[in-house]
């Protein structure tokens, strides 16, 4: 029916959700539960089939509330979302929502969300221009004491530096670095980035260094995503160096690297810095007078 465009209403969901509790099939109730509001998108509807299935006594579950937080913040629908985290913690809260009382006996009964959830609640608020309430989260997170994962960080990181917040995001990746959660790739890869941003090119080649001496392996994206970054500051001699470690790993260059490279050693002033790149891709270079 979805599949067809057809959307069924809550009267239709509630009843396939009695029939095959009746059927003793629970866990399938809570499947189709989860498949619905992932694929329906309908906010309000899903939050009424949320209370009607706290009444027949299906207990939603960490993937139910992921899939509702990662709605409510896919339609930009922040205040919602934050609502829906702060019901489930917090017995002062102000916002109400329909299923308050299932949320209460979250609380009591001492349930927990997954990294994977809180992941979703940072990420939505993140990407929404909430980066103040993101980080409120977080380090509530962080004071006690839960396993965050790499992947938290990067999502933090990530917004500080989109907000030009640098030197937060400096602190956030100083501490993983001393106490953990190991950095992997995409946190290196932000880092470096913004160092070459701010033209920090020693700083940026030693924290590469760094990494792979970290075991950390550079990936495709990783390498051209720092290659066009050096290009665009017109450093062709240290894009050079990076493009010899794509063609040492045998990756490509993306379309939008080989455009850019194109575009800059084509350039005249930039032929006495092109012996410096690769000989494959000294190819590229035809000099023109701009």
């Amino acid at each position: 029916m979805i599949n067809w465009g057809i959307h069924p209403d809550v009267r239709f969901l509630n009843t396939i959700m009695d029939s095959l509790c009746k059927e003793g099939r629970v866990v399938e109730a809570q499947d189709f539960f989860d498949l619905v509001i992932g694929t329906d998108g309908k906010m309000n509807e899903s939050i009424k089939l949320l209370g009607h299935m706290v009444s027949i006594g299906l207990r939603p579950d960490n993937v139910t509330y992921s899939t509702l937080l990662n709605g409510y913040c896919k339609n930009g629908r922040v205040d919602d979302a934050l609502a829906l985290y702060r019901e489930m913690f917090s017995k002062d809260a102000r916002r109400i929502v329909a299923a308050r009382e299932f949320y209460m006996k979250m609380v009591d009964s001492g349930t927990q969300l997954g990294i994977s959830t809180y992941n979703i609640v940072l990420r939505g608020l993140c990407e929404n221009s909430c980066v103040d309430e993101a980080l409120r989260i977080f380090e509530g997170l962080r004071s006690k004491e839960f396993q965050l994962e790499v992947w938290t960080f990067n999502i933090m990181i990530n917004a500080l530096l989109k907000v030009g917040r640098i030197d937060e995001a400096k602190g956030l990746f100083s501490a993983i670095v001393l106490s953990g959660p190991v950095p992997d790739v995409i946190t290196y890869s932000l880092m470096i980035e913004s160092h070459i941003k701010e033209g920090l090119f020693e700083e940026s080649d030693e924290l590469f260094l760094s990494m792979e001496k970290n075991g950390c392996a550079a990936n495709s994206r990783m390498l051209n995503v720092i290659v066009r970054r050096l290009l665009e500051k017109g450093y062709v001699r240290r894009a050079g160096t990076y493009l010899t470690k794509i063609d040492e790993k045998n990756f490509s260059l993306e379309a939008s690297t080989a455009a850019l490279l194109i575009s800059i050693v084509s350039e005249t002033k930039y032929q006495k810095e092109v012996k410096f790149i690769p000989e494959k891709y000294q190819c590229f270079t035809e000099p023109r007078d701009d």
